[in-house]
């Protein structure tokens, strides 16, 4: 079921819906829904219909909802955060026919004006309904014509684009889709367990057994990434079918992405400063960095690759230029690293 990402609602009904958003995808409660008490009240409601989560509950808070998008003189965002719930509830009550919930995502997408924060989350609930409705060559679709749904991390947008043509097995659209994230983001343990992937599904082996090579060179910490290598060449010299590798590919993924974060302590990190003036309304906002580390664990280099609100990056910055990182050792000698990635969230205000 996709969750509600919009607002976080300013009158009682805060617990309920603070169970229903995700934190990534929190946004500020414009002051026209504030002030809305009609809206507030029905979609205090809803929420405790839909926080029950029986079919029963689910059924009356669609009514709720319908009624409430029955009124024309709704705001553009108040009609998108109710059409965004009511999408939910019809994909919790109708799994088998998500073309009700398909369109009224989109067009609270349409109606959207809260931030790129929750654009981006709306548009990857709609990848999710898509794919289980229509299968990954919808989703991949729905990327190619919308990818100023992710224009505060497009990064990201093109891993989530090789994914998706991935499982759509659209090869030649997921490696140029790397190719154009690795170019923003350098080369990451996503990447290269995305392009082993990808290269093992293209009958690529010997090339796919270079990329996680040369991820080893750039990276010679990562002991994951041997074991990686004595895994494939084992499989090959087995004669593994495709599935096995496929397997083999996600297990390296995961591997890869632990023992990174495990190499990604810090022993000091000095909490963000001097974004008061970047302040409007309460809010949660974000900004993704990526930076290289010193064998002596200091930060340098530091690259902002995703904000939802720029004001805030200098911030980031000056944060980030203080961290500490635990050294990581290398035949007795600290060695630095690379395209190290961190997301600073500031949360201001009352919700």
């Amino acid at each position: 079921m996709t969750r509600f990402h919009g607002w976080a609602a300013a009158v009682s009904a805060a617990a309920v819906a603070a169970s229903w958003l995700p934190a990534h995808a929190t946004a500020s409660a414009p002051e026209e829904l504030v002030r809305d008490k009609k809206f507030a009240v029905a979609i205090e409601r809803a929420m405790k219909k839909v926080d029950r989560g029986t079919s029963r509950d689910l059924r009356g808070a669609s009514r709720e909802l319908d009624d409430l998008l029955a009124d024309d003189t709704l705001s553009p965002t108040a009609r998108s955060v109710a059409l965004e719930l009511r999408s939910s509830v019809q994909a919790a009550l109708s799994p088998n026919d998500l073309s009700p919930a398909i369109a009224d995502l989109r067009e609270a997408i349409a109606l959207e004006t809260r931030g790129a924060a929750i654009t981006q989350a709306m548009h990857e609930s709609l990848l999710a309904l898509l794919t289980h409705a229509e299968g990954p060559s919808a989703a991949v679709r729905h990327l190619q014509k919308h990818p100023e749904g992710w224009r505060a991390d497009p990064g990201g947008y093109y891993l989530t684009l090789a994914r998706y043509a991935y499982f759509a097995l659209d090869l030649a659209t997921a490696e140029h889709a790397l190719e154009q994230a690795e170019t923003r983001l350098g080369m990451t343990a996503d990447t290269v367990a995305r392009r082993y992937a990808i290269l093992l599904l293209s009958g690529r082996a010997a090339e796919a057994r270079q990329a996680l090579a040369a991820y080893g060179q750039a990276a010679p910490y990562m002991k994951a990434v041997e074991s990686a290598l004595a895994a494939h060449d084992g499989m090959v010299r087995r004669g593994a079918t495709a599935q096995q590798f496929a397997n083999h590919a996600k297990a390296i993924g995961e591997a890869l992405t632990e023992e990174l974060s495990q190499h990604s302590r810090t022993v000091e990190r000095t909490p963000p400063r001097n974004f008061e003036t970047c302040i409007k309304t309460a809010a949660v906002e974000q900004v993704k960095a990526a930076f290289d580390v010193t064998s002596e664990g200091r930060t340098e280099d530091i690259r902002i690759q995703g904000s939802t609100n720029p004001c805030y990056n200098r911030s980031a910055i000056e944060s980030i230029e203080t961290w500490i990182y635990e050294p990581i050792m290398v035949d007795g000698q600290p060695i630095g690293r690379q395209n190290v990635q961190a997301t600073i969230r500031y949360q201001v205000g009352d919700w």
